[in-house]
């Protein structure tokens, strides 16, 4: 601060000091000139700090950062436009341009190659020969052209294609955070640019937002105002302008250089993330902890199989916990936080036991159900769970940069080459199909003028036209043509939506009957409504199930006449009421609700009594 301004401070200061030593008033000046007084200081001291405040940060500062970040990102710079331009275009034209690869290439192209320019930039500053520099930034542009010269080639609506291509995009993400740290021996410095990075990112995402809706704003002023109608394409150009061109500059020209972006604090996440972490994310995790070691114990005493619905919650419970180990980082360089090094070195342990639960249960569903593509995913990542873990007990430091590198790596092989899970289960699911139709029953069945599965061979029948569906449902409609005669797959789109009225059942049994005779020897009626889900296809196509219907605190056992309630849903009722028996208790079910498909579900209220 400049003199002048340490002056300002110092008179207000005196002045303040004068109101205490006299009692808050000085015994030397009225009223009137107290106040002009006290007026013209604020003002000085005002204009002193902002005077300072606009040395520090002054309209050409900004532009010179601006400049800056333009400076050293000029390929990124160009995309972004290239990107808001052909989307402006876009939307203008009202669908693609040319064709739908062309459209494709040039907005996938022109968003992924400003991440590509970003990263190439920032392993660049890291090197020492300028040529080298430059030589590896055409290679890899190029090489990044002819890849999206071949996707766009190959473009279609496919499941496996979007997922080829996000691969692709999310593996240049991810090493814009990681390229600049090669050559460290911690991961402090790739911790506090990562965090920073993201920070920036949230910053201009918000700033992008607010300008959006301010320039949304003013068109509705002029309409509201001066009756001046601006065209409804003109929100979304203003939304494509600010998000997709002017926020990516913001971002650009703060992401850290030289020294900033190679720091090595440890003072971060600081107390309000400490906090954050401590006293919500760990809470939660331990949570899930608790409900899935719970669950765990539960299935090995009732002697049964984990329900696939596990794979999901301890899902989400490894990401929640390479989460917590990637923000706790920085604090096990510090003295103290002995809790935090506790975490850091029991959390992979706690999860290796729930990882075999999970293995069990996708296990079950590909052998039930058989392989589908998210199917595989999931098998490769609980894999990929087991190194985490193991790796992380095993690792003195923690360190994390393979985390996000291998699974980038490992998502990008999974999805593109002749090898992608998106390939092989199309493979695997038309040999399938191919060897069933093959049957002589089975083609008679699927021929036939109606599609029928109340026949020994049904299950098979149900798994092919399944298998036909999901094939149709997530690749080309070419993909089935060479697998059976036309006429069989005609039959079988035809029979698509027939089949799904066919598996839903449901009844209405007691409604309308005003008098109903209480069983003898039962002195207890309750009122029960339950709901099971996830149950599989195959017992729903038998002619019973044992269920455990629940009624306040405890619960019975039951057989369930699947059979009859399939025989008799969707018919007029013939009066006879479904009697479900149990241990010392009886059913009279009310409604119900059937569904048999791969995740099969049954609903049903009725009066329970009991003994």
């Amino acid at each position: 601060m400049k003199q002048s301004d340490k002056t300002y401070r110092a008179v207000f200061l005196l002045y303040a000091a004068s109101f205490e030593v006299h009692d808050g008033i000085p015994p030397h000046l009225s009223d009137f000139y107290r106040v002009e007084w006290e007026n013209r200081i604020i003002a000085l001291y005002l204009r002193a700090i902002i005077h300072s405040i606009m040395k520090k940060i002054s309209f050409r500062q900004l532009w010179e950062k601006l400049l800056g970040g333009i400076r050293r990102f000029p390929l990124s710079v160009f995309f972004f436009a290239i990107l808001s331009i052909f989307l402006v275009m876009n939307v203008h034209h009202k669908g693609p341009i040319l064709s739908e690869n062309f459209t494709f290439f040039w907005i996938y192209y022109s968003a992924t190659a400003a991440f590509l320019s970003i990263a190439l930039v920032l392993w660049c500053e890291e090197q020492v020969s300028g040529i080298g520099k430059t030589a590896a930034q055409a290679i890899g542009h190029f090489l990044w052209l002819a890849v999206c010269i071949l996707l766009a080639s190959g473009y279609n609506e496919s499941l496996p294609f979007g997922l080829e291509a996000f691969s692709l995009a999310f593996l240049i993400f991810v090493s814009v955070f990681l390229v600049s740290f090669t050559k460290v021996k911690y991961d402090i410095q790739l911790w506090n640019f990562g965090t920073r990075m993201v920070e920036y990112a949230i910053i201009s995402a918000i700033i992008g937002g607010i300008l959006t809706g301010g320039i949304d704003l003013l068109f509705m002023s002029l309409d509201k105002l001066f009756n001046v109608r601006v065209p409804s394409h003109s929100y979304i150009y203003s939304a494509i302008a600010m998000m997709c061109f002017v926020a990516p500059i913001l971002f650009m020209q703060l992401i850290p250089d030289g020294d900033d972006k190679h720091c090595n604090t440890t003072d971060r996440p600081g107390r309000f993330g400490a906090g954050v972490i401590h006293y919500l994310f760990i809470p939660l995790l331990a949570a899930y902890l608790v409900t899935l070691y719970a669950y765990g114990a539960h299935i090995i005493y009732s002697w049964q199989l984990p329900d696939g619905w596990i794979s999901w919650l301890v899902s989400i419970s490894m990401l929640c916990m390479v989460m917590i180990m990637i923000l706790v980082y920085p604090l096990q360089f510090n003295d103290g936080n002995r809790f935090d090094k506790k975490i850091i070195k029991i959390l992979p342990l706690l999860m290796l036991p729930l990882l075999v639960l999970m293995t069990v249960a996708i296990c079950r569903r590909l052998s039930d159900y058989g392989i589908t593509i998210f199917r595989l995913y999931l098998l490769t990542f609980n894999i990929w769970c087991y190194a985490v873990c193991l790796v992380l007990a095993m690792n003195r430091k923690k360190r994390f940069w393979w985390i996000p590198a291998s699974f980038a790596v490992i998502f990008c092989l999974t999805s593109i080459g002749p090898w992608s899970f998106g390939n092989v289960t199309k493979s695997v699911l038309r040999k399938s199909v191919r060897m069933s139709v093959s049957k002589p029953e089975i083609a008679k069945a699927l021929g036939g003028a109606r599609i029928s599965y109340a026949r020994k061979d049904s299950a098979e029948v149900s798994d092919v036209m399944d298998k036909v569906k999901y094939l149709e449902a997530n690749y080309d409609s070419t993909v089935v043509c060479d697998l059976a005669d036309p006429a069989i797959l005609e039959n079988i789109r035809s029979h698509s939506n027939v089949k799904s009225l066919e598996n839903k059942y449901k009844g209405s049994e007691l409604c309308g009957k005003a008098v109903m005779a209480v069983p003898k020897d039962y002195g207890r009626m309750i009122n029960v409504s339950e709901e099971f889900s996830n149950l599989k296809k195959g017992d729903l196509q038998n002619d019973s199930l044992p269920l455990v219907v629940h009624y306040g605190d405890s619960s019975v056992r039951m057989i369930f006449p699947i059979g009859e309630m399939r025989k008799r849903g969707n018919a007029a009722s013939n009066g006879d009421v479904i009697v479900i028996s149990g241990e010392r208790a009886l059913l009279y079910l009310d409604n119900y609700y059937l569904t048999v498909s791969d995740d099969g579900n049954l609903s049903i209220s009725g009066i329970l009594f009991l003994k």
